[in-house]
Parts: structure tokens; sequence; C-alpha cells
């Protein structure tokens, strides 16, 4: 190890002590005897983390570890703002621990790599709402307690057991190891994803894909990516049977993600949209014809017996409609050129989507719950939105059209996350004419649902990239 680099790495460590010992001595940073063992293990953590620079060998695990220590040190910092005399201390860390991964660091991507780390792990954690805005008097200081003394023991989930709270003067932040695992690793694996893709897209601009614009909008259209990053920080709140497998299936789709990119993508390999066709063959045009019949019938029959008061039934319905008259349409027009400009196709498209969510809208659902002419509406609604949702599909190029479809699908999993967002969350409930609990469930069925469809259309983008000339076409055996 340079000389530098130890010093560098002697002053992290003097940082975090001086904080603690000068806290301590003046009675600002407060330990609570029942969490004596949290703070020992988290003080372990925190030497291991700020040991980072010995790991430069291995780039990607130290960036990570680096992201982490300043992370420590922003918190530390932030916690200790009304007492200046003491904010120094993990100012001087921050900045220690910046110019000592900059300086040996090269290329704009793994410069990058700990800072988007930082903000997608603070961001899991902002909208996780463990993280409460407060105005506690003089007296709080900084102070770590045990979980029990901020949330009742019958309200404290798998994943805060054993859990801590950070008090300050002007917010409270709730953690435990589960979740600071969890959400390193997804931070973590979210990030080299994101990176990952920005990067193999700039990479294709020689073959004809895009340049800088089209580089970024495709990573951010990877809403599996981004809506992943949300999804686990608020099931965490949420005691039920769902959490756990919804936790695993998100965690294993964006790994998934992340190894086709690295080992699939990147070699040229297309491994999806070569062999997957859902367009341009009639036996689908004849299919989703039959289906789309059939499912006019069971709504009409569904009706009459009365099931619009399921919510499942009530939204399953339109939603299922939609898709089939989509997947209809597109096959059934994919002989026809539809030759429109791009504000005619933006409007189009923006129309369609209004004339599907428009029903999840509560006082449009209280309407097409209670009337039948109005639930006729929502299902005219819905074929038409899908008619005009295959116009704007076929007036777009092959590269577009795959975006096009991933930011529809988008609009079935974003209504999932916001109804359990404000019904878990918020205590509020959505629709007054069907039951919280349902609606919760609800959520969590349609998100199950739509991660692999997401991680499907994300990854089938992803793939039809990797054909581009100058790459190796090979197949996936």
């Amino acid at each position: 190890m340079r000389t530098h680099t130890l010093t560098d790495l002697l002053i992290s460590y003097a940082s975090l002590a001086a904080f603690l010992a000068f806290g301590t001595l003046e009675r600002i940073v407060i330990i609570y005897p029942d969490v004596t063992l949290q703070f020992y293990i988290s003080l372990a953590v925190a030497i291991t983390l700020l040991s980072w620079p010995a790991w430069k060998r291995y780039s990607r695990i130290s960036s990570y570890f680096a992201g982490l220590s300043m992370s420590m040190f922003i918190l530390l910092a932030s916690a200790s703002v009304l007492y200046p005399q003491l904010m120094v201390f993990p100012v001087v860390g921050f900045a220690i621990n910046v110019r000592e991964y900059l300086k040996d660091v090269h290329g704009v991507y793994e410069r990058a790599r700990p800072f988007a780390f930082m903000a997608i792990y603070s961001f899991m954690y902002l909208i996780g709402g463990v993280v409460r805005l407060t105005y506690s008097p003089a007296d709080i200081g900084v102070s770590l307690a045990s979980i029990y003394d901020d949330v009742s023991p019958k309200g404290v989930t798998a994943f805060y057991q054993w859990g801590v709270v950070l008090f300050t003067r002007r917010y409270t932040l709730t953690s435990s190891l589960q979740t600071f695992i969890l959400f390193t690793f997804l931070s973590a694996v979210l990030t080299d994803n994101y990176l990952s893709i920005i990067s193999y897209l700039r990479g294709s601009r020689l073959y004809g894909i895009g340049g800088t614009f089209s580089s970024f909008a495709s990573a951010l259209s990877c809403q599996c990516e981004s809506i992943v990053a949300s999804f686990p920080s608020l099931v965490v709140l949420l005691i039920s049977v769902f959490v756990f497998p919804l936790i695993i299936e998100s965690a294993a789709f964006v790994s998934a993600t992340n190894y086709l990119i690295t080992s699939r993508y990147s070699m040229g390999i297309d491994v999806f949209s070569g062999r997957l066709r859902f367009t341009g063959m009639r036996r689908y045009t004849l299919v989703s014809g039959i289906l789309l019949v059939l499912c006019m019938a069971a709504i009409s029959i569904g009706v009459s017996l009365g099931l619009q008061r399921s919510v499942y039934f009530f939204f399953g319905s339109d939603m299922s409609l939609f898709a089939l008259s989509l997947l209809f349409f597109v096959n059934g027009m994919k002989g026809f050129r539809v030759r429109m400009g791009r504000g005619t196709t933006y409007t189009l498209a923006v129309a369609a989507a209004i004339l599907m969510i428009l029903w999840f809208v509560p006082p449009f659902t209280y309407n097409a719950y209670t009337s039948p002419v109005y639930f006729s509406l929502m299902g005219i609604s819905a074929f038409l939105s899908a008619f005009l949702t295959s116009l704007s599909y076929l007036s777009l190029d092959e590269q577009a059209r795959h975006v096009y479809m991933e930011f529809v699908a988008m609009m079935f999993s974003m209504v999932a996350l916001v109804v359990f967002y404000v019904t878990v969350v918020g205590g509020r409930v959505v629709w007054g004419v069907f039951p919280d609990v349902q609606q919760v469930e609800f959520s969590l069925y349609l998100w199950a649902l739509t991660i692999p469809v997401m991680w499907l259309a994300t990854n089938f983008v992803l793939s039809r990239y990797s054909r581009g000339p100058g790459v190796a076409r090979q197949q996936v055996a």
C-alpha cells in the first residue's frame, strides 16, 4: 500500500473515531445500553468499509465499499449539522474518501460508480419511509436507540428485528442488518445494471444504434430496473406472506439482467429477440381474436353474476381486454404501413394511456362499479386504447417499438406500486368501493405478474441491440 493511500486510510479512521469520542464527551452522541451489541457490530462494519483503499485491485468491490463509506460520512454529517464542532470530522472523512477514490480511477463510468450507488441507496431508504423528518429537542443530539423504543413490537417486521433507530434533531432513521444487506445488494446490482446498460448502448453507437441521448433514454426506459429499486424498500413495511417471495423475485430478475448484460449482450449474443416473436404471424391473429371474443363473453357472464364487485374481476377484465385487443390489432394490421408524424404518434400514445389509466382514478372507478353503462364504457375505452396503441406502435421503427412496449407494460406496474404505497404506507383506501385488504392483495398480485413482463420487455430491447453489425451474431444454443 502506497504511503499517501495509507495516510488517507488513517485520516478516515481518525475522522470516525474523533466524531464518536468528541461527540460522547460533549454528550451529543448518545448510545443507549440496549443497543450496545448493535453499535459494536455497526462499528465493525464501518471499519471494514473504510478499508476499501486496500481492496483497490478488486475495483468493483472497492468502488461500492467507497460508496458506502461516503454515505456513512454524509449520514454522520447530516446528523450533526446543528453541531458544527462535531460536523467537521465526517466532512473531512468524506472529502478524503472522495479524493482517494478519484485520484486513481480512470474512465467516466468507474468514476461515477460510487456516486450512482449512493444516489440509488439513498433513494431506497427515502422512499421506503424509514427516514422521517422530525423536530426534536436539543437534548436528543445524535442518539442511537432500539427500534422497540420507536415502534410497537407488534409492528416490527422480520426485516427490522433487532433493528436500531438513529434519532437526530431534524430526522429519524430506522435500519437493521437485514435491510442494510438487502439495500446494499440491490443498490450495487442496480448501479452495475444502469452503468452497464448505458456503456453497452453507447458502445453500439458505431453500429447505428444511437448517440448519447438514446443511450440515456433507453437506460431510463428500463423501468424494471427502476421500479424494482423502489419496491423492496416499500414491502419491508408490510407484514404479509407475499413479501419474501416478491423480494426474492425482484432480486432474482435484477441479478439476471446484470448477468445477461455482462456475459451475453456485451459479447454480441442475442438471447431473446431472435427467438421470441409475438407479432407478424397469422396464428397469433387468429388465437388472439378467439381469446378476445371469449374474454368479452366471460366479462358479460361475470357482470350478470355480480363479479364486478371483486377488484380482481373489475380490473382484471379491463386489463385482459386491453392486452388481447392490442395483440389482435398489432398482428392483424401488421401488413399495413402506418405513416404518421412524430407529434401525431406521441399524441395517440398519450391518449391511449389516458383511456386505459382513467378508470383507475377513484371517481371513475366508482361510476364503473355502480353503473352498467359506465362499466361498458370502461371496456370500450380499453378496446379503443389498444387500437390507438397499435397505431402508435406500427408507426414507429423497430427499435422504438420495443421501447414503446416497455412503457405500455409500465402503466400497469406503476398502478400496482401506487396502490400499494398509498394503501400500506399512506394508510388510505384508494377505491372506497373495494376493501382495503383486497386492494393491497390486488396490487401485490399485479406486481408479481408484471415484474417478469417488464423484465422480458427490457431484455428484449437489450438483446436486440446485441445484433448490431460488427458484433458477433452468436445465438444461444
